[in-house]
């Protein structure tokens, strides 16, 4: 009881932002330890509860650094949504456009869509091996030659460490496969004629217009996705890709310039933008189905609540939402979360594949020892191994528009070639970003401020890993008493493993 006490204290004053010396947390629990070792110990108690008390005191140490309080400037902006944004004439022939393209990768797969001048910051590490990443952030580059951050770390990192909008208490290898999400990346919009008739009608051009600034009514189309996910997947808690003057997904990677936009040190080279979804599924919202789409968009001033509660909108068939998702912070709860999450793998390279009379699956080339090939439609049926298969109805699938917002067509010309050639005026270089971070983090204290090149000498992983700690403040869930997903714990302490697995929690997969 006296424990329990102890960590009703900690959490309500965590929440009160009021917290404790380390080395005071470690002198009450090892005196509460003690007293109740002994009477334990015939038991064969002791040891499981000391490692127990070690896993919450490790996760509650993490927990005080890591209280985070949604930035200003990422509040308060501009989200439409309209029922039959989408005719049920054009969902139909969207959809027959979906399953022509047939084969659709996962999400992590998303550099094989385009080429980055900056695949990593100089993090990258050898693989395996066996040609694998053991670091949980590193993944596989996408020639596989070395292991690098995943594109969007950031996202990937919160949903392990929190579980999510759900509070989702699972092992590493479930809550991976409930990410890897399928899809397709297209930066060519006039590559197929329908979604070009349809990004110039006039009903989805007024909604998109709702939510670019009234002196930005320009729109620059450049990207739109078809977004798939089987039942027990999710979409993580995540800004957009963030487009600057000078910085892009096609010079740096996503998850710095994701940190670039929290830290709102780059506002003046910020480009607004709006992303408009709509749901080719024709399954009608249920309970059993949830899979709502959930925003953070209050000011801090109108609750007390500092992480905002969030506002949630259901996935109505042929509906629409228009939101810039680069300064909105959204997400979506679990698709189905009666259903298990697909048996797939970081790195396997999974890819969902329509096969015809509504029946789709799921193949992974688990060939080579290691199974970290990746399935393609180069791969020999011989090698590919269905690990599910669904039907067109288990899906939940919308297609995502995406167009920057400027002032007229010379300013988005003037970007545009930005993109194309890295020469022109304005563009930033690495160096540059990184020695910005820098003179922030040594105002701060959080490295030294006699060395103004300091940034550019430390371990590359150490640094990503002090930017996202530093700057990328999604939200956590105030609704439970540790917003930590702690079956992430054998992770980064192997140790708790067993002890999970004695006391019966988070299921198999440890």
């Amino acid at each position: 009881l006296r424990l329990v006490l102890l960590f009703l204290i900690l959490r309500i004053a965590a929440l009160r932002r009021i917290f404790f010396p380390s080395h005071l947390l470690h002198l009450l629990l090892l005196l509460e330890t003690t007293t109740i070792m002994e009477p334990m110990s015939s038991r064969g108690g002791g040891l499981a509860l000391m490692a127990v008390l070690g896993m919450f005191v490790a996760v509650g140490f993490k927990f005080q650094r890591m209280l985070p309080t949604i930035p200003p400037h990422l509040l308060g902006h501009q989200a439409e949504f309209q029922e039959g944004l989408l005719s049920e004439t054009l969902g139909d022939r969207l959809m027959d456009l979906l399953k022509e393209m047939k084969q659709f990768p996962t999400n992590a797969q998303d550099l094989s869509f385009y080429n980055t001048t900056h695949e990593h910051i100089g993090e990258a590490r050898a693989l395996s091996a066996n040609g694998t990443c053991s670091h949980p952030y590193l993944i596989p580059s996408p020639d596989r030659t070395k292991c690098i951050l995943a594109g969007r770390v950031d996202i990937a990192r919160h949903f392990l460490k929190t579980g999510g909008i759900d509070n989702l208490r699972e092992p590493y290898t479930r809550m991976v496969s409930r990410l890897l999400s399928f899809g397709t990346y297209q930066f060519d919009l006039g590559a197929y004629s329908l979604t070009s008739k349809l990004f110039t009608d006039d009903k989805f051009v007024t909604l998109a217009k709702k939510v670019c600034p009234s002196d930005k009514q320009h729109l620059d189309p450049f990207q739109f996705n078809f977004i798939i996910q089987v039942p027990g997947q999710t979409v993580a808690t995540h800004v957009d890709g963030v487009y600057f003057w000078g910085a892009t997904r096609f010079q740096f990677p996503q998850w710095l310039l994701a940190a670039m936009k929290f830290s709102n040190l780059f506002r003046e080279s910020f480009i607004d933008q709006v992303q408009v979804v709509g749901y080719l599924h024709r399954w009608e919202p249920t309970e059993e189905r949830k899979g709502r789409f959930v925003y953070w968009n209050k000011k801090q001033t109108e609750e007390k609540n500092k992480w905002n509660t969030p506002l949630e909108v259901l996935p109505i068939p042929l509906a629409g939402s228009a939101v810039d998702g680069s300064k909105t912070i959204h997400t979506a709860r679990v698709y189905w979360p009666s259903r298990d999450p697909p048996p797939i793998r970081k790195g396997e390279g999974a890819v969902l594949t329509y096969r015809g009379d509504e029946r789709w699956s799921i193949d992974v080339d688990r060939s080579s020892e290691d199974g970290s090939e990746a399935a393609s439609s180069s791969s020999s049926p011989s090698t590919l191994t269905t690990v599910a298969n669904y039907t067109t109805d288990d899906l939940r699938i919308s297609i995502v528009y995406r167009a920057r917002c400027f002032t007229d067509e010379e300013e988005a010309s003037k970007f545009r070639r930005q993109i194309t050639d890295e020469k022109q005026e304005g563009m930033m270089t690495l160096e540059q970003i990184l020695l910005t971070f820098g003179s922030d983090l040594a105002r701060r204290g959080l490295v030294p401020n006699d060395a103004p090149d300091y940034i550019l000498s430390m371990d590359r992983l150490e640094l990503a890993i002090l930017i996202l700690d530093t700057y990328v403040q999604y939200p956590i869930s105030s609704s439970v008493w540790m917003p930590f997903n702690y079956c992430m714990a054998p992770r980064l302490y192997p140790w708790t493993r067993s002890v999970l697995k004695i006391l019966g929690l988070c299921g198999s997969g440890l």
